[in-house]
């Protein structure tokens, strides 16, 4: 659970204020950082892969349409 403070002449000091209400900087303990950020922080593969699944979301419709586009031409309907 974190707790409120502030840095006070080189000094971290609580507040005593609820961390819903804090202004400052929470204090978490490790543990908790641990979670929090294995929850937040994508990791090189995670990119890739949002990535390859974007460039996917455009690249197949164009290649679609290219490949129906070529196959209408050759029939001779175009």
């Amino acid at each position: 659970m974190g707790i409120c403070v502030e840095v006070q002449g080189g000094y971290v000091v609580s507040t005593g204020t609820p961390v819903e209400d804090c202004t400052a900087q929470v204090l978490i303990d490790a543990t908790e950082w641990a979670v929090w950020s294995s929850l937040q922080v994508q990791t090189p593969a995670d990119v890739l892969l949002l990535y390859t699944w974007g460039f996917g979301a455009v690249l197949l419709p164009w290649s679609i349409g290219y490949a129906v586009g070529w196959a209408k031409k050759t029939v001779g309907l175009a």
